[in-house]
């Protein structure tokens, strides 16, 4: 079992590179770090730092996130349906194309594909890219989705605090008054790259007790899922980096009590089962 286990990682790891959201997410960094040069040329004259800024930033410290975020999700057997990770796919790129960084925060991105799922729930309707995932849901995902939006914001506001107040963009702004003033740009955009578990695949559950949040028996299959992280935060009046870090922890603080909330809901359901 431990060798069908560790190919199947492998194979899902494999799987990353076959996900879209991948490369998309390479073009959207290239892109916000043009228009960021572009600002940077027409308020000063000169670039401050290299278009390609934002693509270096993506993914070192995301990929120790990942790292920390699959060992608990596959320690767990934390159980992402399909349908929910074709949605939030769907969505994340609907918020990239909004070009508001804060949209791709995934108290914005795992919230949306909640309700969706939600709304779509035991509903007659067709979709066809996402029916035959739809009809396999059942109501333990929505506990799931938020302990994993939960983890997903202890995450960013742990990248928020160890990367988000580095190398911040100069911008001058016209004040009320009609006076320039100047500010401090901090944007982000990074890549979680996770293993989650997928419910309908074809390993058994390695532990009586596994997984954790899903009701009922099931055969399971781990997936990479590269998952996007964006941030946007401007500062004026004070130093970047008492206020990008505070935001950090207030963001860091929000997904522990999500969390923990989502973990009592969790438990109550097996209770009650």
């Amino acid at each position: 079992m431990t060798t069908d286990w560790l190919i199947a990682c492998l194979m899902g790891l494999g799987k990353l590179f076959l996900h879209p959201l991948l490369y998309v997410s390479i073009a959207y960094c290239l892109f916000i770090g043009y228009l960021r040069v572009k600002r940077e040329r027409h308020d000063f004259n000169t670039k401050i730092y290299s278009f390609s800024m934002e693509l270096r930033s993506m993914l070192p410290l995301g990929l120790i996130g990942g790292l920390i975020l699959s060992f608990l999700t596959l320690a767990t057997g934390l159980a992402i349906p399909l349908a929910a990770m074709s949605i939030m796919a769907v969505v994340t790129v609907l918020a990239m194309l909004s070009m508001k960084k804060r949209f791709v925060s995934p108290v914005y991105t795992m919230g949306l594909t909640f309700f969706i799922l939600f709304f779509l729930y035991d509903r007659d309707i067709e979709l066809t890219l996402f029916q035959d995932s739809l009809n396999q849901l059942d109501r333990s995902v929505y506990p799931t989705l938020v302990i994993l939006m939960g983890l997903l914001l202890i995450a960013e506001g742990f990248l928020i605090v160890a990367n988000g107040s580095k190398k911040v963009s100069p911008h001058l702004e016209v004040s009320k008054r009609g006076q320039p003033i100047g500010v401090y740009v901090s944007q982000r955009v990074w890549l979680i790259p996770m293993f989650v578990m997928i419910p309908g695949g074809q390993l058994p559950a390695p532990f009586e007790w596994y997984p954790v949040f899903t009701i009922g028996d099931m055969s399971l299959s781990p997936i990479v899922l590269p998952i996007l992280i964006g941030f946007k935060q401007q500062v004026h009046g004070t130093l970047p980096e008492l206020a990008i870090k505070a935001q950090g922890k207030k963001v860091g603080a929000l997904g522990i009590v999500i969390t923990v909330l989502a973990q009592l809901v969790t438990g109550t359901l097996h209770w009650q089962s």
